[in-house]
């Protein structure tokens, strides 16, 4: 039986990793927004008599910045849920989903966090190319979908990454809760997925 080794440290790089570029593409998306939609941006930005373009890069800098930290944070807070969720699905089956074993899981998951945000990206594009549509030419009776279509187009997005991130974590589950049940007689039978703290 070939023995797969788990390394817990490559797993939480790996998905520190997609927490930093799933954030930084929902900060992009943000700054999209404000960009389009921003009305009190740019009330501030008058009151304040900033009209050069270097006081606009420094607020759109900002936001960015904040949108990146809020955005890694809910990426690795939604992480850590599923995490807990494994393990109880472990307890509850008998599966033995170790902590190293559900880490890796849920580390190898975050890649469809950033799938999930691209498409979030590309939903608000699209949803302000559509709202632009509405408001200039006469669309009848779907104005109203397309005027807010930038909020549900990401919305309906953001559900997409979460049953991307759901299935990959689906697939390592039911990949290794078998390989780490124990045998009947309390004795354990030998693991092929093996977990190291390395």
């Amino acid at each position: 039986m070939r023995a797969v080794v788990v390394e817990r440290g490559r797993s939480i790089s790996f998905a520190r990793t997609n927490y930093l570029v799933g954030g930084a593409v929902l900060a992009a998306g943000l700054c999209v927004a404000c960009l389009r939609f921003g009305w009190m941006l740019h009330r501030f930005l008058d009151a304040s008599h900033h009209e050069s373009w270097v006081a606009r890069a420094g607020v759109m800098t900002l936001v960015f910045g904040i949108g990146w930290a809020l955005g890694a944070a809910a990426l690795r807070l939604l992480t850590w849920i599923e995490f807990l969720g494994i393990r109880a699905f472990g307890r509850v089956h008998r599966a033995r989903i170790t902590p190293t074993i559900a880490t890796a899981i849920t580390a190898h998951a975050t890649a469809g966090w950033v799938v999930g945000a691209v498409m979030m990206l590309v939903g608000l594009v699209a949803g302000v190319w559509l709202h632009g549509v509405a408001m200039r030419q006469n669309v009848g009776g779907v104005r109203g979908a397309l005027e807010l279509a930038p909020a549900w187009i990401p919305l309906l997005s953001g559900l997409g990454a979460i049953l991307v991130f759901d299935a990959i974590v689906y697939v390592g589950v039911r990949q290794c809760r078998f390989a780490n049940r124990a045998r009947e007689g309390g004795v354990e039978a030998p693991s092929p997925l093996r977990g190291s703290e390395g």
